[in-house]
């Protein structure tokens, strides 16, 4: 296993506006150097919405069963307190049967949401402990 602690370092320095180009060089690597394998990651996993597709970034899966949803933000985005950031994941959760977990990421701070809760129940900002990743 990779040492996940320097991609959380990386993203805690990175100032990256792209998204995209964040979740490359930043995301993919930390979730391979946290155990995940490529087979149990989804990237742009479609959802339909009402009669709009959207692309949720990362499902996560165990058992090949949908676990988690992973929201990423560039780093120069503020994700705490953010209604229409908050919004989009609860939402995407709603339409995930089995998924009672969501996370919300921009390399600076974590939130995770749990489903039918309107505000993260844990926020781990640069700074704070690694070790929360293991």
């Amino acid at each position: 296993m990779e040492d996940y602690k320097h991609y959380v370092e990386e993203g805690c320095k990175s100032n990256d506006s792209n998204e995209s180009s964040f979740k490359l060089k930043i995301v993919m690597y930390l979730l391979n150097s946290l155990g995940w394998e490529k087979q149990d990651i989804d990237v742009e996993y479609p959802v339909k919405m009402g009669t709009t597709q959207h692309k949720i970034d990362f499902v996560l899966r165990k058992n090949n069963n949908p676990v988690l949803i992973l929201e990423i933000k560039s780093p120069v985005n503020e994700i705490e307190n953010n209604e229409k950031y908050y919004d989009e994941l609860l939402s995407y959760m709603k339409q995930m049967k089995g998924i009672d977990y969501g996370i919300l990421y921009n390399g600076k701070k974590l939130l995770l949401f749990k489903k039918e809760e309107e505000k993260p129940i844990f926020v781990w900002k640069c700074g704070d402990s690694k070790e929360i990743f293991e």
